[in-house]
Parts: C-alpha cells; sequence; structure tokens
C-alpha cells in the first residue's frame, strides 16, 4: 500500500525496538552510576531513589526487546539502510546476508542472555550489581546489533562506517525521547522524583544532539554518491529542521522551568509551560518516529504534502491523547 512493503514495515519495529532497549541500558546505567556516587557521599536516600529509576527502566528495556525480536524473528534477513537525512546508500544482497550471518549468532546469544535475566528478576528483585552488568552487557550487545545491519568485509570503510553510526545514533536519538517520556511520566505525581529525574534534562538535551550530530557526521562519508532528492529527502530535511527547533526550546526556556519549578517547592510549570513543554514533548516524540520510518520506505508514492499533513495530524492526534491520559491518569 502507497509503496510500502511488508518487510520495511518489520525493520522499522526493529530498528525502534533495538533503540529503546538500547537507551534503556543506556541511561539505566547513568541512574546507577548516580546512585552509587551519592551513595559514595552518604546520601543513602538518593541512592536509592536513582537505584528505583533504573529500575524502573527494564519496563522500557522489556518492551523494545519484545518489538526488536519480534521484528527480526519475522524478517529473517537484513534489508536496505537508509539515512535519516533523505541520504542513502544501499548495501548489497551480499553485504545483508554477510550482516544477517555475522549476527545471527549475537542475537541467539541476546535472546538467551535476556530471558534468563528476566525469569531470574520475576522470581527475586536482582541485586544492583547484576543489574549493573545487565545493563552493560545489554548496552554493548544492542550497540553491535544496530551497528551492524550490513557488513561490506572493510571495517574500517567509508560506507561500513556510515552503517555503523547510521545505526546506533537511534539509541541516543529515537530511544532516548522514548526514555526520556517514559521517566517524566513516572515522575509525574512524585516531587520526589522530579528532583532527582528534572536537573538531568540539560544532560539528556545534549546526548540527544550528540546523536543528530553523529548522523550528520557520517552522512560525509557517503554524501557525494548518495544524495537523492526526492520526496522523502525534503521530508526528513523538514523534520529535522522542526526537531532541531523544537530541540532548542526544549533544552532552552523549558528546561529553565522546570528547574525553576523545583525551587518553589511544587515540582509543577505554569499551566502554560506545562501545555507547551508537553506540545514540544509531543512533537520530538513523533519527528524521531516519522524519520525513522520514512527511513526505511524506499517506494513511498505519497507526496510531500500528504506524508506533512499525516505528520502534523499525528501530532494532534498524539498530544490530544497524552492531555487526556494526564487529565484522568496523572493528575492527583
Amino acid at each position: 500500500m502507497f509503496g510500502a512493503e511488508l518487510y520495511e514495515l518489520l525493520n522499522f519495529f526493529k530498528q525502534v525496538g533495538l533503540a529503546l532497549s538500547g537507551a534503556s541500558c543506556f541511561w539505566g546505567s547513568a541512574f546507577l552510576f548516580k546512585s552509587y556516587a551519592a551513595q559514595r557521599q552518604g546520601n543513602a536516600e538518593s541512592g536509592l531513589i536513582f537505584e528505583s529509576v533504573a529500575r524502573k527502566l527494564m519496563c522500557t528495556f522489556s518492551i523494545g526487546f519484545i518489538v526488536a525480536f519480534a521484528g527480526w524473528f519475522a524478517l529473517w534477513q537484513i534489508v536496505p539502510a537508509f539515512a535519516h537525512e533523505g541520504i542513502r546508500i544501499v548495501p548489497t544482497g551480499v553485504q545483508s546476508q554477510n550482516a544477517f550471518s555475522l549476527t545471527l549468532p549475537v542475537y541467539i546469544f541476546w535472546i538467551g542472555l535476556t530471558a534468563i535475566f528476566l525469569i531470574k528478576n520475576l522470581i527475586s528483585t536482582v541485586s544492583i550489581n547484576s543489574l549493573k552488568i545487565f545493563f552493560i552487557a545489554q548496552f554493548l550487545i544492542v550497540f553491535g546489533l544496530i551497528s551492524l545491519y550490513s557488513w561490506t568485509g572493510d571495517v574500517l570503510g567509508r560506507e561500513q562506517i556510515f552503517f555503523y553510526f547510521h545505526g546506533f545514533h537511534s539509541i541516543f536519538t529515537l530511544g532516548t525521547v522514548l526514555v526520556l517520556d517514559f521517566m517524566f511520566i513516572s515522575a509525574e505525581k512524585s516531587l520526589t522524583l522530579k528532583r532527582h529525574i528534572f536537573p538531568m534534562a540539560p544532560l539528556i538535551s545534549k546526548v540527544i544532539f550528540v546523536g543528530l550530530g553523529l548522523d550528520f557526521l557520517s552522512v560525509t562519508l557517503i554524501f557525494g554518491e548518495a544524495v537523492d532528492f526526492s520526496v522523502r529527502f525534503f521530508v526528513a530535511q523538514t523534520i529535522v529542521g522542526i526537531l532541531i527547533i523544537n530541540g532548542v526550546i526544549l533544552s532552552g526556556p523549558i528546561t529553565r522551568k522546570m528547574l525553576s519549578a523545583l525551587e518553589t517547592g511544587t515540582g509543577k510549570m505554569p499551566a502554560k509551560w506545562n501545555t507547551i513543554a508537553n506540545i514540544c514533548g509531543t512533537i520530538s516524540i513523533i519527528s524521531w518516529i516519522s524519520i525513522t520510518f520514512i527511513d526505511f520506505f524506499e517506494n513511498l508514492t505519497l507526496g510531500y504534502s500528504v506524508i506533512m499533513t499525516v505528520y502534523f495530524s499525528l501530532i494532534v492526534v498524539a498530544f490530544t491523547l497524552h492531555a487526556v491520559f494526564e487529565k484522568y491518569f496523572l493528575r492527583e
């Protein structure tokens, strides 16, 4: 339908799942490090709170794992990759098959390791040291899987490096945005959680911008041979521009308002700024999902105006659903 193929949809879900799993492990490790630092400083209460946030991220990790595994299991092959700027370089069938053969044992190991740990965690809560090792090991595995969707045989070749960067940057962009939204929703009713999560907002914003920068950097390696001035190119360029402006707003005035709200002792921003923050958060999530979606559909027959209409409609729908959810489930 509209030039989209089933395998492209499955590959999209696999990418989203890996990005969410990788980001969950990355930020889970970060919060465990914060927990360790707080404990060393004699602040046991903060240490336990940071640990609880890290444990909450097992939820997003599990969701990402299920989505990624389902997509991979249905695919059984690596498919062409497309860059987020609408600039593409397509791996050959041999490169894709080589990557699949190379990562097959890793996927099997990943599935087994994850299943054992999740079952163990269901039976009894795992120790903080076990969780720390799990997050680090999982991040390294997912980092490798999301990077190696095409294998040229030349470890440091320009084309192969492009594939590396184009794959793993999703952990720091799409995955981090999804994890951030989950953390903010989890902290909505808890001033204590807000006091520990909100101060990390500037760091999280920087990581997202670094992720976007890594993708731009990778494009410089293959720009001349891979530029594609198609509808997808112009859609991606438009959304990237929106993301940059939106990111500046989120990391600037909104972050300052969040931190100011903590100083008042309520943790709640004025209604106007809360609405603006929700709109910007919605734009961020829908934009990264949309760019990733566009990447995996080479032959979409929809025009620029149609795609952008769908994009803005999704933002409106997502914001409305979030507003309803916030009103009836998050407010005290």
